[in-house]
């Protein structure tokens, strides 16, 4: 399979899922879509980056050798809303070695509170803050009074993910 051939067609839930059964868990394939994602450009870049999502959740092992390239990647001035959001996304599924739990906090409580970003962006942030805070009780704190601060101006998926984190035990 040619990627960037098919990256280039308009993306249909049937061709991600083409395109995903082809990478399955083979690393080399793995890595030609990551090469899209982080040379571009931008159009390829964001098809790539939709994909490379679903790629590490079903095989999030992928993922662990490009971690501060993606982390350098969404520190990127202007960066795409579709990658910033299919790359917070991904966070979701992996565990994020304790080296980048600074940068990744950092990245997170940036969009979640900057009401620029998108609400997609934003709610996958909190999800990735909670999951590297749950050990992190000054975390957890400062990541709920943020949430109870935001809520009352941010949508139903904003609100629904905010509650599940303030109403749970850590």
């Amino acid at each position: 399979m040619n990627l960037i051939k098919e990256l280039n067609k308009p993306l249909s839930k049937p061709l991600r899922d083409d395109i995903i059964k082809y990478i399955g868990p083979d690393s080399r394939r793995f890595s030609e879509l990551m090469k899209i994602l982080l040379k571009g450009p931008n159009e390829v870049a964001k098809h790539a980056a939709w994909i490379i999502s679903y790629c590490v959740e079903q095989h999030p092992e992928l993922i662990q050798p490009y971690l501060s390239q993606i982390i350098r990647l969404l520190r990127t001035h202007n960066l795409p809303d579709a990658i910033k959001r299919n790359v917070m996304r991904l966070l979701q599924f992996i565990d994020i070695p304790e080296k980048f739990h600074a940068q990744v906090l950092a990245l997170g409580f940036q969009y979640l509170t900057d009401n620029r970003e998108s609400i997609a962006v934003q709610v996958f942030s909190i999800t990735v803050i909670h999951k590297i805070a749950r050990n992190h009780p000054e975390i957890i704190r400062e990541l709920k009074t943020i949430l109870q601060d935001l809520i009352p101006y941010k949508s139903a998926a904003f609100i629904s993910r905010a509650r599940r984190v303030l109403t749970s035990k850590n």
